[in-house]
């Protein structure tokens, strides 16, 4: 997924900006994960892009784990 979405690259930014780090998250998905499923209350606020490969792993598992691909559908990774 991670190569789909950006091309492994953990600073990624989308052209609009909405989209964030390895994974392309949205702002939304990053303040609801952390504190919750990831446990990670120290990464609200943080903008994916500049969280640790770690982190953004750690928050992709976690929202993996909620809801499968859902997140995902719809782009290239889902072809």
């Amino acid at each position: 997924m991670v190569q789909a979405e950006s091309g492994g690259n953990y600073g990624a930014v989308s052209p609009n900006g909405l989209y964030r780090g390895a994974f392309q998250f949205k702002p939304v998905d990053v303040e609801f994960l952390p504190p919750r499923p990831a446990g990670r209350p120290d990464l609200v606020g943080v903008p994916p892009n500049l969280a640790s490969k770690a982190d953004q792993d750690s928050v992709a598992v976690a929202l993996y784990s909620l809801d499968g691909e859902r997140p995902w559908l719809g782009d290239r990774c889902s072809a």
